[in-house]
């Protein structure tokens, strides 16, 4: 998702046959809200998304991002 919204923007993303995972990144919609700014950088909200993939889905999977998400999943 872009900058201060959250996985809720992809409610309409429903594609049949397949598992869509969605996040919210560090920060926004329900994900936590840590005081220390280093959570915030592209870097470690790139490491929070290989830590998703990695548990939640696996090795084989199609990734989409717009905005910031487009520029985290880069």
């Amino acid at each position: 998702h872009g900058f201060s919204e959250s996985s809720y923007t992809w409610d309409a993303i429903n594609l049949p046959g397949y598992r869509v995972v969605r996040i919210d990144l560090i920060g926004h919609g329900d994900s936590d809200i840590p005081d220390e700014d280093k959570a915030y950088t592209i870097p470690q909200m790139i490491e929070d998304l290989h830590t998703v993939i990695y548990h939640m889905v696996g090795e084989s999977y199609y990734l989409m991002g717009y905005s910031m998400g487009a520029r985290i999943a880069l």
